[in-house]
């Protein structure tokens, strides 16, 4: 299968399609042997049946056909370059009829889809498995969605110069039937995959935003941190939904802060800037997820009205012995700061963090050296009870 291919019919034509496929099929043409079946299924789908070959000869040919497929094309003066996925299965092993064969070199070209495009791999029983496990996983997920099995926990986030709570994150769990609490790494990677996300989010959004107005109501004004995908953000009706939720509910918009990542303001960056400053006009609250893990261009991320920079926690994991992610911490507070934007540190597990975040002068932090998810009757439970001694102990240890 041919990677991107859309983006040639798109934005050229069909009819321009039709003469590209034309030169990569005479370029796989050209790698075969003579006994050998080239055959196009549909769109920019190919089908080669290598006779009497083992798997390194499958592995060479498929080499050739890859290594074909990326030299540049040249159409009309124009001048571009495609790659291709290639999953490989072997007879009999891996089926023994046209449609068995075609199937399992399909469910191996979509694994190479997945990690990256432009090579091959060879078919295995497990894939199916892997399949099979995430179209279960997905029906499951739609159908939690409706019989409202997941819910949200929320962590505090620390204001370091004020000694408070003054926000938390919104952290999503499946109460799956069956399984018990489900964590978001054993189920968001097929919800992205299969688009499901967008919805997630949604219902991530509306029950955040209720659950901060009922704090509102109840005394106790709690920021409410919100991770949005890039799907969700995609969507034209996003920062009406946005709006939408805050009406409904009766919340002010600065209790709402939404956390987006790098990828998404980099995808579109016109059409990202104009859907920000649309959210900044209602009064949300705009953070940067996962800082330092993307491509931000500094002459965008000084465009964005961004409220806060957020510190992946991979470079707060080992920053007290690693002087090289120590630096990088240091430069995204220095650059925050200059930007006028706070600074979040996630993932503070231990004191020597806490001490050397306070030391750089970051703003704000979250993580299990001071609370866990919590759900919202216990973390409200604990802003009571523990919070403010807990901070202030915390804190004023590493002045």
């Amino acid at each position: 299968d041919l990677d991107r291919f859309k983006s040639i019919n798109d934005s050229l034509g069909h009819m321009f399609g039709d003469r590209v496929l034309v030169e990569i099929a005479a370029r796989l043409q050209r790698c075969l042997r003579q006994p050998d079946t080239l055959a196009r299924l549909g769109g920019d789908e190919f089908v080669v049946h290598l006779h009497g070959a083992d798997r390194q000869a499958a592995a060479r040919a498929a080499q050739r056909l890859i290594d074909a497929v990326a030299r540049p094309v040249t159409i009309d003066q124009m001048q571009f370059t495609l790659s291709a996925s290639i999953g490989i299965a072997i007879y009999p092993d891996d089926g023994t009829s046209l449609d068995e064969l075609i199937q399992s070199a399909d469910t191996a070209m979509y694994q190479v889809k997945e990690r990256g495009k432009g090579h091959f791999r060879f078919y295995q029983p497990q894939m199916n498995a892997d399949l099979l496990q995430r179209v279960q996983m997905d029906h499951a997920m739609r159908e939690g969605l409706q019989r409202d099995e997941f819910v949200l926990y929320f962590q505090p986030r620390i204001d370091l110069r004020q000694r408070a709570v003054p926000a938390c994150e919104a952290l999503l769990r499946w109460q799956r039937p069956g399984h018990g609490l489900v964590m978001p790494g054993a189920f968001i990677g097929v919800a992205e995959e299969t688009g499901l996300i967008a919805d997630l989010g949604h219902w991530v959004l509306r029950r955040a935003v209720a659950q901060a107005a009922q704090w509102r109501s109840s005394g106790r004004p709690l920021q409410v941190a919100v991770n949005v995908s890039a799907l969700q953000f995609a969507r034209p009706q996003f920062v009406q939904n946005v709006a939408e939720a805050l009406r409904d509910f009766g919340l002010p918009a600065h209790l709402l802060e939404l956390e987006l990542t790098e990828s998404i303001l980099i995808r579109d960056a016109e059409e990202a800037l104009a859907k920000l400053q649309a959210l900044a006009q209602l009064g949300v609250e705009l953070s940067l997820d996962d800082f330092g893990t993307g491509y931000s261009s500094l002459t965008y991320l000084k465009r964005f009205p961004l409220h806060r920079l957020k510190i992946d926690r991979s470079f707060i994991a080992v920053m007290p012995e690693d002087e090289v992610d120590a630096a990088i911490v240091a430069a995204i507070v220095q650059m925050g700061h200059a930007l006028r934007m706070e600074v979040v540190a996630e993932g503070v597990e231990r004191a020597e963090q806490l001490q050397r975040l306070q030391a750089l002068g970051c703003d704000h932090c979250q993580g299990f050296l001071f609370e866990r998810a919590l759900p919202p009757q216990a973390l409200a439970d604990w802003l009571d009870q523990r919070a403010a001694e807990l901070v202030a102990r915390c804190v004023a240890d590493h002045p």
